[in-house]
């Protein structure tokens, strides 16, 4: 009988979320360091990234139900969704404005279709659009 991490290994999910993880934790935590309030520095990492996977398992638990393999593009839209909630959803308006802004430039999947709205005033559908 396999290991559980063995059988993570074969999860296609897996490659792409560590990838994601890779691309985005310690650049969003760096950011949150230098520039928020005093608070959010304060804030424990690892309770951060709970709450990360805890919203991620919460959005991806469905197609998981189903045997769904999600395109990467999916999984990366929903992990940014959970990244700024997790990460930034304390901050004020202008920390929020300003994740956003670290976010974007990133990757070209943050929505941007509104300038007074940030990531915060979205949410991911099933289809992996975003929706005001």
């Amino acid at each position: 009988m396999p290991h559980l991490f063995e059988t993570l290994q074969q999860v296609p999910e897996a490659s792409i979320l560590r990838a994601l993880f890779a691309k985005y934790l310690d650049s969003v935590h760096q950011f949150l360091q230098s520039h928020t309030p005093a608070f959010m520095r304060r804030l424990p990492l690892v309770g951060m990234v709970q709450t990360l996977l805890a919203l991620m398992s919460g959005l991806l638990k469905e197609s998981a139900n189903r045997a769904e393999n999600l395109p990467s593009t999916h999984i990366e839209c929903y992990l940014l969704f959970c990244l700024a909630w997790s990460f930034g959803g304390l901050l004020d308006q202008k920390g929020r404005r300003g994740l956003h802004e670290h976010l974007k430039t990133m990757t070209p999947l943050v929505p941007e279709d509104d300038p007074s709205h940030t990531i915060f005033n979205y949410y991911v559908e099933e289809t992996a659009d975003w929706v005001p």
